[in-house]
């Protein structure tokens, strides 16, 4: 087994608290990364990449990167002779210098971080150890150090982690303290006694393994001589004892199937970068699997792929990855943290479905879509930031995200499908239910909002057009009672905002109004679901002269409102009623209406046969005393 050592000296720590209650970290000498020369280990190459950088913050999980310095961030450096084209003991990584740094008042946090990538052909793992004045860390009371050494465990070819150190200033003197941190790599072992291989296929588990049971078991991806790749069935692991905790496969394996399908002893695996699809069911049910590492090189993951792994509890899909299929991670109940890269173009439906805790999602930067119902009812997540490489989120996107507060949508942003004219009953409602969103940003740039986009946002009380909007989509604001401000920046060339109101400049329609609206003068049309399902719109509605159209489903299901008082001008009231066309006569469910007074001495044409329909609590109409014979 090849070993070498990376050495982490960082600098002599000066803490000082006064009576303002600041501490200072001074550095005295310099902090260094490198690689021990004395040891020569190719041709087993074990490569390795270091960066770093440090951070500062409030609390453990607040702290943000320090740029005042510019030795504040380190690398990337790597161990590797490109004389050679090989890794070399002999070709030392930079020392890092870092220098000083000082935790100051409400920032008594910092944060060494330390991403390490294994070049190397095989799975290595890592032993941190951290001194203080070469004393063990528990011995000092003033610094209060924890780290994520978990991560060392197993790094699989090509992969990285972030390894940290998070130092918390917990004393009320000054103190000088040399803080040192080291880690040893070597490379995790694989034996080859442990499976039987017919025809370079591993079909079973050997007598050795059933006798020693190694905690951590490395499958080989090739013959023992190098030169041939090998194949697992979908029974060679059926025979796994509970003592094997981790699986680490090999770059090599294509295809594992249903090889670990049901097993309840495996808490941690490793695909190598030469599967490229994980098939369903792979690893469904696998019970306590807690750690999944994917490689770059994975296309798809399949049906159930890890459908039920109850103690799963983050995801990070990697870059490369396009197809994620129906219920890929279906019933993935501790589920927390999820991050989805920009090469995915193909969602399944119920990814996450009972994936209730899922509150932390990463999108990254490059995605183009979000498809239909990718995080819908995901009820415990708060916060998501759309990139701004994205040009279309999809029906049912986020819908019934009940904890979602706020969301910015970007100006890459112009498909929303389905739309009314692609499929009959089909709306977009990518953030329907969303019950908590209480701040939409709706950027400069975007043109375009999608049919039913906010439906029954209850917490959303303003919103703000851009300049650049000129479609704002069917019924994109249906239900949110909560909305009392609706402006539009100025210099749009569609739409402008009067009394809470928006409107179509061209046709002079209102398009939008809220519970708090007055009604202009100025407008001629009050357009379909302009108040559509507002019980805040309360009382008398007064409808101003020069209105001459009210189209269909205009107060659709306005609760509040008990008297209409329409004006002489108007010719028009629609009275369709398609409920699967959503079509619906213009005061359709207002409950508490009580009485109309129309004002016009021509009676308005009713362009439909159900005007007053589902009025239940109306008892009166009133027309001009000259016009009754119209009437």
């Amino acid at each position: 087994m090849k070993r070498f050592r990376i050495i982490s000296l960082i600098s002599t720590l000066c803490l000082c608290l006064g009576i303002m209650a600041v501490g200072v970290w001074a550095a005295t000498s310099t902090a260094l990364f490198n690689v021990n020369g004395n040891l020569k280990y190719y041709p087993e190459g074990l490569f390795v990449e270091l960066s770093g950088h440090i951070e500062r913050g409030t609390t453990a999980e607040d702290t943000h990167v320090i740029n005042s310095k510019p030795s504040y961030t380190y690398g990337p450096v790597a161990n590797f002779d490109s004389e050679l084209d090989e890794p070399s003991g002999n070709f030392p990584i930079e020392e890092w210098a870092i220098g000083s740094v000082s935790f100051i008042p409400n920032a008594k946090f910092i944060k060494l971080v330390v991403t390490i990538t294994n070049y190397s052909d095989f799975t290595i793992a890592g032993t941190p150890n951290i001194t203080i004045d070469n004393q063990d860390i528990q011995a000092v009371t003033e610094i209060s150090v924890t780290e994520n050494s978990n991560v060392l465990s197993q790094i699989g070819s090509l992969q990285t982690v972030e390894y940290n150190v998070i130092l918390e200033f917990t004393g009320t003197t000054e103190i000088n303290k040399n803080l040192n941190v080291s880690f040893e790599f070597e490379e995790i072992a694989k034996n080859y006694d442990y499976f039987v291989i017919e025809n370079n296929i591993i079909t079973d588990l050997s007598d050795t393994y059933t006798t020693e049971a190694p905690e951590i078991l490395v499958i080989p991806g090739y013959s023992e001589d190098g030169t041939t790749q090998l194949q697992i069935n979908n029974y060679s692991f059926s025979g796994l004892k509970s003592e094997t905790k981790t699986i680490i496969i090999e770059e090599g394996i294509t295809d594992i199937s249903y090889a670990f399908n049901s097993n309840l002893y495996i808490e941690s695996i490793t695909i190598p970068s030469t599967v490229t699809v994980i098939m369903d069911s792979a690893f469904d049910s696998c019970e306590n699997l807690k750690t999944v590492n994917l490689s770059q090189g994975l296309k798809t993951i399949d049906y159930y792929a890890f459908g039920n792994c109850r103690s799963l509890t983050s995801i990070e899909i990697p870059e490369g990855v396009t197809t994620v299929v129906n219920d890929a991670f279906q019933g993935c109940i501790n589920l927390e943290s999820v991050s989805i890269p920009s090469t995915i173009t193909d969602w399944g439906q119920n990814v996450f479905m009972l994936c209730e805790n899922i509150n932390t999602i990463s999108l990254a930067e490059g995605l183009k879509s979000i498809p239909s119902d990718m995080f819908s009812n995901l009820t415990k997540l708060e916060n998501i930031s759309i990139p701004s490489t994205v040009t279309s989120i999809g029906q049912y996107a986020f819908l019934n995200c009940t904890s979602l507060k706020s969301i910015t949508i970007p100006s890459s942003v112009n498909d929303w499908p389905p739309t009314m004219d692609q499929m009959v009953g089909g709306y977009n409602n990518a953030f329907s239910g969303c019950t908590s969103l209480s701040e939409v940003i709706l950027s400069e740039g975007l043109t375009t909002l999608g049919d039913y986009t906010f439906e029954d946002c209850v917490s959303l009380t303003n919103i703000t057009i851009p300049s650049s909007m000129t479609n704002v989509g069917f019924r994109a604001f249906s239900g949110c009672n909560s909305l009392t401000t609706i402006n539009v920046e100025e210099g749009n060339s569609k739409y402008y905002s009067e009394n809470n109101c928006v409107i179509e400049s061209s046709t002079k329609k209102l398009v939008l109004g809220c519970g708090t609206s007055t009604i202009p003068s100025n407008i001629e049309i009050i357009g379909s679901f302009a108040f559509d399902s507002y019980d805040s719109l309360k009382g008398d509605l007064v409808v101003p002269e020069g209105v001459v159209e009210i189209q269909n489903s205009a107060f659709v299901n306005c609760s509040g409102i008990t008297n209409i008082i329409l004006p002489t001008t108007l010719t028009s009231i629609y009275a369709n009623l398609n409920s699967f066309r959503n079509m619906y006569p213009s005061f359709y469910g207002c409950s508490a209406l009580e009485s109309i007074t129309i004002q016009a001495n021509t009676p308005p044409t009713l362009n439909g046969s159900s005007a007053f329909s589902d009025l239940d609590n109306l008892s009166n109409i009133y027309v001009p005393a000259e016009a009754v014979d119209a009437y």
